[in-house]
């Protein structure tokens, strides 16, 4: 599948819409549950911690990743259960489980 230019950018912009959409329908019941973002004092190196506290969105286009790279990156993957249990648990993904 090849792509022009123009083409790709209006598929990534659309692509960048609907996952904002989606982040803002699954946050708002997050929110009337009490779960919130923690925003920490010193940035993390996790890619799963930068997830809580920034739009994924905005991670894929600084790290100009691909939706292919975005979906296979290996600490998403791996971090991905683990950071979704903390957050429903209230707590920073960093930590660990005390």
């Amino acid at each position: 599948l090849n792509l022009s230019l123009q083409s790709a950018r209006i598929i990534q912009t659309k692509l960048e819409e609907d996952l904002l959409r989606h982040e803002a329908r699954i946050s708002a019941p997050h929110r009337k549950r009490g779960h919130h973002r923690v925003i920490t004092s010193e940035p993390s190196c996790y890619t799963i911690d930068k997830t809580v506290c920034e739009s994924l969105s905005n991670i894929i286009h600084a790290d100009n990743l691909s939706l292919e790279e975005a979906t296979n990156h290996g600490s998403c993957r791996r971090y991905l259960r683990v950071g979704i249990r903390s957050i429903r648990e209230g707590q920073n993904p960093g930590q660990t489980g005390e």
